[in-house]
């Protein structure tokens, strides 16, 4: 099953895996596409996923800043905002 298609697989009757293997029957399915959409959506597609984004990178700059000690230890002030990380 794919996200994007609805396929319709056309399996060949073999009496056995052995006597397939035996007989070098193939065993694979012929495959159709019953249906395709175009490409799926993603979250990254949306405006949530550009939010998701944004927040990742704040996250990503505020593990930078508690690495190398730049984080302050004092509780921060009204005017504190995420962006004024280092």
């Amino acid at each position: 099953m794919e996200a994007d298609r609805t396929c319709l697989a056309l399996l060949h009757h073999f009496d056995s895996v052995e006597a397939a293997i035996r007989d070098a029957v193939d065993i694979i399915p012929s495959v159709t596409d019953v249906r395709v959409w175009d490409k799926p959506r993603r979250t990254s597609d949306t405006e949530r996923g550009m939010e998701l984004r944004t927040r990742i990178k704040l996250l990503e700059r505020l593990i930078e800043a508690y690495l190398s000690n730049d984080l302050r230890r004092d509780a921060p002030d009204e005017n504190w905002r995420p962006d004024s990380l280092p």
